[in-house]
């Protein structure tokens, strides 16, 4: 009984570090877009004020 409470405990560990992980990742992959698409969205508008003028 104790070594299936070992084991739960270590995939628990295990399913907290990997869930940390894509966490991050997710984090890193959201602060590496958002610039991109601010700097899109900024160009649409100004391509969109040089055709009004």
């Amino acid at each position: 009984m104790n070594i299936l409470l070992d084991k739960v405990e270590e995939f628990e560990e295990i399913t907290k570090a990997t869930l940390l992980r894509k966490e991050n990742e997710f984090c890193f992959f959201i602060s590496e877009i958002l610039p991109v698409i601010r700097h899109v969205k900024y160009a649409q508008v100004h391509i969109d004020e040089d055709m009004i003028v």
